[in-house]
């Protein structure tokens, strides 16, 4: 077992030749050799292990005739062991994006970390580090590089920490979904060595920790995602006079938050774009219509030509981007309202059938890239979250924008147990 030492020695059971007396003859190889030192693993694990054989036990032959050379003779094997450990326990598959749940607090409009909580990395329940159990060296200190593959590639030297135990430890790290988060941008006090203790990555990244000693290199690779899912989603941009309501590159962004978003839910976002023209019914004014009626949760005859004129497959999620302003009725006050977007939600809007639910409308306010991800949320039956950095809070913190990372662009572990409802319950997230 990788970061253990074992130790061998040999002992015979019986050796009775009758009269000829006992036969202390021994042959004793480690992988067919009697040479000490570092081995890489032949069998493909890709361990190294060190053999330790002071006392000669490792031999081809040796007649020891009636004479137990070997009696007290003991050698060592060292398994050198490196990987990653998450809360405590030591793992060689998946690290999950962090959430970093519980970490802020606000007041009025103004976000911050929780007094107290500046080092909130330590306490992140998606936090991990690196493990390393060489039971040869000594140092207070080793180093081990860490090489990220995939969305973007990175490698730096982590330094690993002697434990009492004698094994090694780096300090707390975190995976995080966009380099705002990684630097801290914006906030005046943060864990010490941020942004080095972070790592800016995307679902089904690697990352890959290597430590050299003695001639043989142990490797440990691990996967950034824990059983993900992967979300389809269609997305159409209306067009206004043959100009589309949203440039493709903003569509694009808009998509990328979405993607880093549901990171932290272990959901992948897979999307497409294409472009409609604004429906006859709409096509005088394309920003005079609404999305539902008096009675609340039932789409008005425009809405639904909106929808059919997109050309999106009803069998998946589906993004349309309208023109400004997006109206709604809103059943609390009585009369209509604006919105950035709006979720047609299969429980809502039940009553107007498979081929309008899933599907939400979207504008492209310059203050966030995260109406898109905000109102998918919706679809997976999110509600609103008191927290303000919440994706799911009610409205966009207008003094933290875009990525900011105070703005609404946390998911918790409790909204992940309802995402994975929805995807059992819900066919098109299948």
């Amino acid at each position: 077992m990788k970061g253990k030492s074992y130790t061998f020695k040999i002992a015979w059971t019986d050796t009775n030749r009758g009269p000829l007396g006992p036969d202390y003859d021994w042959q004793f190889l480690v992988d067919d050799t009697s040479v000490p030192g570092v081995r890489l693993d032949r069998y493909g694990s890709g361990s190294v292990y060190v053999v330790e054989d002071p006392q000669n036990l490792l031999t081809f032959l040796y007649n020891g005739d009636d004479i137990n050379m070997a009696k007290g003779k003991t050698g060592k094997i060292h398994v050198a062991g490196i990987g990653f450990r998450t809360n405590g326990v030591f793992r060689t598959g998946n690290l999950a994006v962090a959430k970093w749940e519980d970490a802020f607090e606000s007041f009025v409009d103004n976000i911050w970390l929780k007094p107290g909580r500046d080092d909130f990395i330590n306490d992140d329940a998606d936090r991990f580090q690196i493990f390393l159990n060489d039971a040869r060296r000594t140092e207070g200190t080793l180093e081990a590089t860490v090489t990220q593959s995939g969305s973007v590639a990175d490698s730096r030297t982590v330094t690993l920490y002697r434990q009492p135990d004698g094994t090694y430890l780096s300090t707390n790290l975190l995976i995080v979904a966009d380099a705002e988060d990684r630097v801290l941008d914006g906030i005046s006090h943060k864990p010490a060595n941020a942004s080095e203790r972070m790592f800016t990555m995307a679902l089904e990244d690697t990352l890959t920790v290597s430590y050299t000693h003695g001639g043989g290199t142990l490797t440990s690779t691990a996967t950034v995602g824990v059983d993900i899912k992967t979300l389809h989603v269609d997305v159409a941009v209306m067009t206004t006079n043959g100009v589309p309501v949203a440039k493709p590159q903003r569509v694009e962004e808009d998509m990328k938050a979405m993607q880093e978003r549901y990171a932290q839910m272990n959901i992948k976002i897979n999307w497409a774009q294409k472009t409609f023209a604004a429906p006859p019914a709409i096509a005088a004014d394309p920003t005079d219509w609404c999305v539902n009626t008096s009675a609340g949760f039932v789409l008005t005859d425009e809405a639904k030509a909106v929808i059919d004129a997109s050309g999106l497959n009803a069998g998946k999620v589906r993004v349309i981007y309208v023109p400004e302003p997006l109206t709604y009725y809103d059943t609390a006050t009585g009369g209509t309202a604006t919105a950035a977007g709006y979720a047609i939600t299969r429980h809502d809007f039940h009553n107007d059938g498979a081929n309008y639910v899933d599907t939400c409308f979207v504008t492209a306010p310059a203050i966030s890239n995260h109406v898109p991800a905000h109102e998918v949320g919706h679809l997976l039956w999110l509600d609103h979250h008191l927290w303000r950095w919440n994706l799911m809070y009610k409205s966009i913190p207008t003094q933290y924008i875009l990525k900011d990372p105070r703005t609404n662009k946390r998911l918790t572990q409790g909204q992940l147990g309802v995402i994975l409802m929805e995807f059992e319950d819900n066919p098109k997230l299948k």
